[in-house]
């Protein structure tokens, strides 16, 4: 019995590897090979690439052209020719090629070309392009004197400046329906109460009213606008406009169960909010500036970005003292504080007020970070703050944070 003939053994299997490469998947598998056991090819004409991948240690499983031995991404790379259609690296991104003789056709459809950009998006307009600090501060890499002096400068800066957080346990009756549907689901439970809180908190500031253009910043799936449309009916929605941001393409879509019904008011923007100018959208001209803005966990600097986004729709790129009269309210559920980033930090002043530098700023973000990782493990070795005194730390540069 030839090597090949052993279906069992691990030479036989090799011996395949060697001889035909390695399939990737089934189909392939059966496309190239008819019976592993004998080597049998099911497709004589088939020609695999000869390119040899070698981050991957193999050879490149694309089918080669005809009379050439490598598939017409790596023919490039070879010292073989295609006919008369040599292929050239593409001039808009040379990590792929293209044949030279469709060069025109290519650079129309290629994914790289520069797309035309929407009335909406201005550069930088919320948050303008600068460099950001290259020195990384962090617990890690002050001393433990500096450390127990910032310590306490914040303590005072907390007692002294910040309000007392109010603990909320309301939640809207539209999701208290939906909860008892999902009471085993402890996931889906944490999700609904969160949105049933912020959009009690909506309703009882007025913000649930028709004639409004409503924006979730950080849309997602839309989830939280949804239930926002849902508090509304049908004749609100219809006298409202609904405009979902987010800078990526999300997967099952809440908005899209209601495209139907309510199409029209729904409008889906991809866009990142530090480019996102508000009033060039057709809903703020109809609704004469009558913004909500509301998010659910909006990432560290996105909040300053939004806030600017917001705040700038009424011509003014900057945060004012005091909310226009064209916006009824803003309800963000702000997270990831260790995000955020000095550079387009809307709070800069009020720290610096206090005597709080960049330098602060960084190691504020660094501990406000573990309020949520649940270790604490960093100021153990500051006896001062050992034991439970570590959460009321993290809280303290979080609310600062919010209060800035």
């Amino acid at each position: 019995m030839s090597e090949l003939d052993t279906s069992t053994g691990e030479s036989s299997k090799r011996a395949v590897r060697e001889e035909f490469g390695d399939p990737c998947s089934k189909k392939q598998r059966e496309f190239k090979l008819n019976d592993q056991s004998t080597g049998k090819i099911a497709n004589p004409d088939y020609r695999q690439c000869q390119y040899l991948v070698v981050r991957k240690n193999r050879r490149c499983r694309q089918r080669a052209n005809k009379d050439c031995d490598y598939c017409g991404e790596h023919l490039l790379l070879s010292n073989q020719k295609d006919g008369n259609h040599g292929r050239i690296p593409c001039p808009l991104d040379p990590s792929h090629s293209c044949y030279a003789h469709l060069l025109e056709a290519h650079l129309k459809k290629c994914n790289a070309r520069k797309k035309p950009m929407p009335d909406y998006y201005v550069e930088g307009i919320n948050g303008a392009d600068s460099e950001a600090s290259t020195e990384r501060i962090s617990v890690h890499t002050v001393g433990d004197e500096e450390l127990l002096s910032f310590i306490e400068r914040i303590d005072g800066v907390y007692r002294a400046h910040v309000s007392k957080p109010v603990e909320y346990d309301g939640c809207h009756e539209l999701i208290l329906e939906e909860l008892e549907k999902f009471k085993d689901c402890a996931m889906v439970n944490k999700h609904l109460n969160q949105q049933g809180a912020l959009l009690k908190i909506m309703e009882e500031k007025g913000l649930l009213e028709a004639n409004q253009m409503f924006v979730e910043f950080g849309a997602g799936r839309g989830q939280l606008a949804t239930w926002v449309m849902r508090s509304l009916g049908d004749d609100g929605v219809d006298r409202s406009a609904f405009v979902l941001v987010d800078r990526g393409s999300q997967r099952y879509k809440a908005d899209n169960r209601f495209v139907d019904k309510w199409g029209a008011s729904i409008h889906r923007i991809r866009a990142d909010i530090r480019h996102l100018c508000l009033e060039r959208l057709d809903p703020f001209k109809k609704h004469e500036g009558r913004v909500v803005g509301f998010c659910k966990h909006l990432c560290g600097v996105a909040i300053d970005l939004a806030l600017r986004c917001i705040t700038g729709s009424i011509g003014e790129n900057r945060l004012p003292q005091a909310l226009s009269p064209c916006i009824p309210g803003i309800v963000m559920a702000v997270c990831c504080h260790h995000r955020c980033e000095w550079r387009w930090y809307s709070g800069k002043e009020w720290l610096e007020s206090l005597g709080l530098t960049e330098r602060d700023f960084q190691l504020m973000v660094s501990i406000a970070g573990w309020a949520t990782c649940g270790s604490g493990c960093g100021l153990n070795r500051v006896p001062a703050f050992g034991g439970d005194d570590h959460n009321y730390l993290y809280y303290y540069q979080q609310f600062i944070l919010e209060t800035a």
